[in-house]
């Protein structure tokens, strides 16, 4: 026993004594150039190490004293402050070596430039290009034999460790102005290795900022295992399990969103390897309240098969990460549910999303709709969609089908039981108008002519023509809302198709009931060309026109009111206002019943005309001076019908053949053309007032010359209607009666019936200022 303790002895004085002297004696910092030669000839930089030194206390140590990378431009990349490579001796005699790898205080620097470029990749060395000429002949294939690797004991039980302690990673991009720090960043990776479970951790604190309002800021955390299988020295798979922890972090974009500190974010993962597939069990992804289950299977020849499922998500507290939300207070339930399978190059996919009793407010809701969604996506195609929208007095559905999304072709319906928006919409209140502009002869600006250019409409729809899968996009779909009600508008019996395609939108066979009256009628427009061209055919019949202006047709209010028929069959271009107004060509036809004039005060036109025309005929034939009929203004004028075609070119609608059949008792006739300007408003008209009815007392004036008396002498016979011609110009909106013409007119009539009526001896007593005037023709009755 004595010899086998001086032996043992011996042997660990010697051991010590070389752990000692071996140190002293071996010069690894000798190998420190070579090092260093033989990588800077693999890389467009400089590497440049510390001192080396080793070390035999309990493990074979080799401490690097810094370490210095720099690009060919002599940019910093890496900078470590110690570095050390540890083999524990114990470690070896066991079977199990284990090698680990420490740095401290590492400085990492990634850059990425506006090209995408990084400056990691710029170390890499071109690789020299092989010579075909020189390339060895192909040999003859041979079917390979599956053969196992049977790895030898002492590799199989190796273990390799990574330490990264107290060290910071920066990251820069150009391209998207973000500046990321990790700082201080802790990486552990334990036992790597064949037989025995690996673990890692990270542990950073992140500092980001991007762009001039987006910051990520906080600790985050990755801890995960594996536990490889062997079986007689060959891998037969594993498993593995994972966590990435945000909760911490804090995430923010200006007043978009804002994900603050202890507001859930992190994945959990399970699973196992297998020779032939990689698979996830268990596995979930939480973000905020959503919470996302996660399963599938990675095939090793390249198919997989992955389904998520996501728990109900709660709507109403997302407000906490996307502030805006708040004032909508959003409510409802969001379920989901997706599953991708296939190769990578042909991957197969499904999904369904669902949203149930969706509840949103808004600034202009009186209550808040109720949605209900389904989206029941497959691969290229939506197979089926569904929307409901239910609220006070409103309930609608939309339901339909996208086939390919390359392309799209949309098929839908629209359908409804009523739809009362005044019940939950609060429509905002038009304002009071300000009186009308003053004529442009009086503004100083040329008829037509507009303060604001305005922006270019055609223009503006440059990106739509050019968009490849909007110039492939068709759309069928049909509308059915039996009724509607908009701004105390009450629209019935809505009904129509909408088409698409190649950039040519439609709505076809066009029905409704509005105002007491129908509507139908067609129209296309085309955005294709620069220019967008539309047609439309329109047909209205039985229209309460005096409802319609009280709701929504403000802006013709100073026009005519009535029961109203109407055709219209229009075609033009354009979508900029003055140059749609020019380019519009159209054609059409209408009838007013029970018509009223809602700015032309008919009766007080005529009271004026026959005044005005009186007194200065009065002063040239003798006997109806000053005997102008008392015609009240403001009495309310009716007509039958108003009738007349129409044409629009050139900015100009054009009635050549207006007429308006008065009611008896009740108003005068007109008849005439019409001129309206749709650019500057204008007005044309000339019209022919006739006094059927005898109510302005015109036909009562008569004149006694000479002892004879002529009756009704404003007429052109005694029994005939008193005709007025007056002449309406200025602006349609703010219309100027003129009666130039009628005291002619009225001249012309008297000066006949005078001549037509006297006989000889009349002639012969009539004033010599008569005659004189009779001779003189018309124009020397008023000094012309």
């Amino acid at each position: 026993m004595k010899k086998i303790g001086i032996v043992f002895g011996s042997l660990l004085g010697l051991i010590l004594v070389a752990i000692v002297v071996i140190p002293f004696v071996v010069d690894v910092d000798h190998f420190r150039p070579e090092i260093e030669r033989a990588a800077n000839e693999q890389i467009q930089g400089k590497l440049k190490l510390g001192k080396l030194s080793l070390s035999l206390w309990g493990k074979i140590s080799v401490k690097i004293a810094g370490v210095d990378l720099i690009d060919a431009a002599g940019h910093p990349l890496l900078k470590v402050a110690e570095g050390a490579l540890n083999i524990p001796v114990f470690s070896i005699f066991s079977g199990s070596p284990l090698i680990t790898f420490s740095m401290q205080g590492a400085d990492l620097v990634v850059i990425r430039d506006a090209k995408g470029g990084l400056n990691w990749l710029s170390l890499m060395k071109a690789g020299q290009k092989t010579d075909s000429a020189q390339a060895p002949a192909p040999k003859e294939k041979k079917e390979a034999v599956a053969t196992k690797v049977e790895l030898p004991s002492l590799v199989a039980n190796a273990r390799l460790g990574v330490e990264l302690l107290k060290s910071k990673l920066r990251f820069d991009d150009a391209a998207s102005q973000t500046h990321a720090v990790l700082d201080p960043i802790t990486i552990r990776l334990h036992d790597v290795s064949l037989s025995r479970k690996t673990e890692l951790e990270l542990i950073a604190e992140v500092k980001t900022e991007s762009g001039p309002d987006a910051k990520i800021v906080g600790p985050v955390k990755l801890t995960a295992t594996l536990n490889p299988k062997l079986k007689d020295g060959v891998i037969e798979g594993g498993s593995f399990d994972a966590k990435f922890d945000a909760d911490d972090l804090e995430i923010q974009k200006g007043s978009v969103f804002h994900k603050k500190a202890g507001i859930a974010a992190n994945v959990v993962v399970h699973g196992s390897l297998s020779p032939t597939a990689l698979t996830l069990k268990n596995s979930e992804l939480q973000f905020h309240n959503a919470k996302i289950d996660v399963s599938g299977e990675f095939l090793k020849t390249g198919n997989l098969n992955v389904v998520l499922q996501a728990k109900p998500i709660d709507l109403k507290p997302w407000g906490q990460l996307i502030p805006a939300l708040n004032e909508f207070e959003l409510g409802g339930i969001a379920t989901l549910i997706a599953n991708v399978k296939g190769i990578s190059t042909a991957l197969q996919y499904s999904g369904k999303l669902e949203l149930k009793d969706m509840t949103f407010k808004g600034p202009m809701l009186k209550s808040k709709p109720r949605i209900q969604l389904l989206v029941d996506l497959q691969t290229d195609r939506i197979e089926r969609f569904f929307a409901e929208v239910s609220g006070p007095g409103t309930q609608a559905k939309l339901t339909g089908k996208v086939i390919s999304f390359q392309k799209p072709q949309i098929s839908f319906d629209l359908t409804s039981t009523g739809m009362d928006l005044d019940q939950w919409i609060d429509f905002p209140k038009e304002e009071a108008k300000a009186a009308p502009a003053q004529s442009a002869a009086w503004s100083g600006k040329k008829s037509g002519e507009s303060g604001n250019a305005g922006a270019d409409m055609d223009a503006m729809l440059d990106p739509v023509r050019k968009n490849e899968a909007l110039k492939g996009t068709s759309i069928q779909g049909s509308v059915s809302i039996p009724m509607l009600k908009v701004k105390g508008a009450k629209i019935e019996g809505l009904r129509a198709g909408i088409r698409l395609k190649d950039l040519k939108a439609g709505i076809s066979d066009l029905k409704l009931k509005a105002y007491d009256g129908a509507v139908a009628g067609s129209m296309e427009v085309d955005v294709a060309p620069a220019m967008p061209k539309y047609s439309l055919k329109l047909n209205v019949s039985g229209i309460d026109l005096q409802k319609a202006v009280e709701t929504q047709f403000v802006a013709f209010k100073n026009t005519l009111v009535g029961i109203a028929q109407f055709s219209l069959d229009a075609s033009g271009a354009s979508f900029n206002p003055e140059t749609a107004k020019r380019k519009l060509v159209a054609k059409g036809s209408f009838q007013i019943a029970n018509a009223k004039f809602a700015t032309i005060d008919v009766m007080k036109m005529v009271s004026d005309a026959i005044s005005n025309a009186v007194a200065k005929v009065g002063d040239k034939i003798p006997g109806i001076k000053n005997r102008a009929p008392k015609v009240s203004g403001n009495r309310e004028s009716k007509y039958k019908s108003v009738n007349g075609t129409f044409t629009i070119q050139d900015g100009k609608l054009r009635a050549p053949d207006f007429s308006a059949l008065a009611v008896q008792d009740h108003g005068l006739d007109l008849k005439g053309a019409t001129e309206l300007g749709l650019i500057d408003q204008s007005l044309d008209a000339k019209w022919e007032i006739i006094d059927t009815y005898r109510l302005t007392g015109a036909s009562e004036i008569s004149a006694n010359i000479a002892g004879k008396e002529i009756k009704n002498i404003l007429a052109k016979g005694e029994n005939d209607p008193v005709m007025i011609p007056v002449s309406v110009g200025c602006k349609w909106s703010a219309p100027c009666p003129k009666y130039d013409e009628a005291p002619i007119y009225f001249a012309k009539i008297a000066a006949d019936r005078v001549a037509k009526g006297a006989t000889q001896a009349f002639k012969a007593q009539a004033t010599d200022k008569v005659k004189d005037a009779l001779k003189g023709g018309l124009k020397s009755l008023f000094g012309r």
